[in-house]
């Protein structure tokens, strides 16, 4: 199994080698390494469950893989690198044999017009928790003294997040979207509350896929024009005290943004760039850059925020005080 996962693997990077420039220069595509970094000598390590599909997954698992992007220093004739992690307090040293790091064998690499450099590594058991310092190598040769680039990923055993904010709707007038996310399922609890005739609160379990990291529940109330409805969602879990988030409709109407829970959920529909600026903010996450590019997604208006990301791969769920990138529509 793992034999034939590494050929495909190997075909994929293949592929991406070959690529015309203008194709990969075009726009800025999640899980990349042109999404991931821009400078020079600098580096991006994605924890993901896929070599296929790379999104950010700051989880302990039995089954990781991780993704390297790198872009090589100007004059770098690398055309691999060697990784190590450790503890996010302890630095990097000037080469990978006298680092004392647990080493994360990467292979095979892929490198792109303007030094622009992919590595994978195979299937990884990783159970550790807190900050992670990745240090990568531009180099094949572990005793080569070159500087290495570095990289910091907060891994969480257990993460809780809501977020409700506004939405238009088709018809006209503002309604409520709500999104939650953990890393263990959870039952919740819809109640709306301000309009004639109010029904008895909806409650349920969230979706998990059996392979997933993490469960989620989405919700969406319309707006009603004869009444001020509010909107409420309480996530419960054994290994969590109850989180409850709500927002009415004339809170929506004005740009209110709502959210709990320990950690940032990042909406996976698309929005106004000072919209996706205010869920990262509320919910204790960083901004980070703002690029233009054409969206994957139909639905995405010029202009709008249609993919939010760390480290150049989509995230979803992620540590408080996580940095977030955001790929917005031209227009």
């Amino acid at each position: 199994m793992r034999g034939s996962r590494l050929v495909v693997l190997l075909l994929v990077l293949a592929v991406a080698v070959v690529l015309p420039t203008a194709a990969l220069a075009a726009d800025l595509v999640p899980g990349t390494a042109r999404a991931a970094v821009s400078k020079r000598g600098a580096a991006a390590v994605v924890p993901a469950d896929s070599a296929f599909v790379i999104d950010y997954l700051p989880f302990p698992s039995k089954h990781r893989v991780f993704a390297v992007f790198m872009r090589l220093p100007a004059g770098s004739r690398a055309r691999g690198v060697l990784v190590k992690h450790k503890a996010a307090s302890k630095g990097c040293r000037a080469s990978y044999a006298s680092d004392p790091g647990t080493r994360l064998v990467v292979r095979p690499t892929a490198l792109e017009a303007g030094g622009y450099l992919t590595a994978v590594s195979g299937d990884t058991r990783f159970l550790l928790t807190g900050a992670r310092r990745f240090c990568i190598w531009p180099t094949r040769d572990p005793r080569a003294r070159v500087k290495p680039a570095e990289s910091v990923v907060r891994f969480i055993a257990r993460a809780t997040a809501v977020v409700s904010l506004p939405f238009t709707a088709e018809s006209g007038g503002t309604g409520v979207q709500t999104w939650a996310t953990a890393t263990r399922t959870f039952k919740y609890t819809v109640e709306s509350a301000g309009c004639p005739g109010d029904g008895e609160p909806r409650t349920g379990t969230s979706h998990r896929p059996p392979t997933a990291d993490r469960a989620a529940f989405t919700s969406f109330t319309y707006p009603l024009p004869e009444c001020d409805f509010e909107h409420a969602l309480t996530i419960e879990s054994t290994l969590r005290p109850p989180v409850r988030v709500a927002l009415s409709e004339l809170e929506a109407g004005r740009g209110v943004v709502r959210a709990g829970g320990d950690a940032c959920v990042l909406p996976d529909i698309a929005m106004p760039l000072q919209l996706a600026r205010r869920v990262i903010k509320e919910q204790g996450c960083r901004v980070g850059r703002v690029a233009r590019s054409r969206s994957l997604r139909s639905i995405a208006e010029p202009g709008e925020v249609w993919q939010f990301m760390v480290h150049g791969a989509k995230a979803e769920l992620v540590p408080r005080r996580t940095v977030v990138d955001m790929l917005r529509a031209p227009g």
